[in-house]
């Protein structure tokens, strides 16, 4: 894994975080630039605040419904995991090389982060982070297919 790849997938979380902070903390967005970095926190906010209010309407307890959330997110942030595994490993598929290690390391963290969501009570943002997790990986692999060795 090429020293630009980890900086491509701290750089693209990092806007991520950026984002949400500057959409939860500022108003509407009035500019064509203020739009670009306000999208990914407005989706996310507005994703949470969706599920908070399906929970809301269901005859389920909360407790049981956040933990769905939780559970469901394993899908998007595995599919998070496959691509960042391959965006590492590509055009390499030697054994035991840099994909695997990205592979074990966000198994782990992934198995982690659901435990913390059903732990805490952090389904729906576990969920709406993982989705956009998604993104990343995607952009991720792009970014290697198109520019990498």
């Amino acid at each position: 894994m090429g020293a630009y790849q980890v900086f491509v997938w701290l750089f693209a979380w990092g806007f991520v975080g950026a984002s949400i902070v500057v959409a939860s903390t500022s108003g509407d967005p009035t500019t064509v630039t203020d739009s670009l970095i306000q999208f990914v926190g407005l989706f996310y906010l507005d994703t949470v605040s969706t599920l908070r209010e399906f929970t809301e309407l269901t005859a389920i307890a909360p407790r049981w419904t956040d933990a769905g959330y939780a559970v469901v997110s394993v899908v998007p942030l595995g599919v998070h995991v496959f691509l960042a595994t391959a965006a590492a490993a590509y055009p390499d598929e030697e054994p035991l090389g840099a994909g695997d290690a990205v592979f074990g390391l966000g198994t782990i963290v992934g198995f982690c982060a659901v435990l913390a969501g059903l732990v805490f009570g952090l389904g729906a943002q576990l969920l709406a982070g993982s989705i956009i997790a998604v993104g990343i990986g995607v952009a991720m692999f792009g970014i290697e297919v198109a520019f990498g060795s």
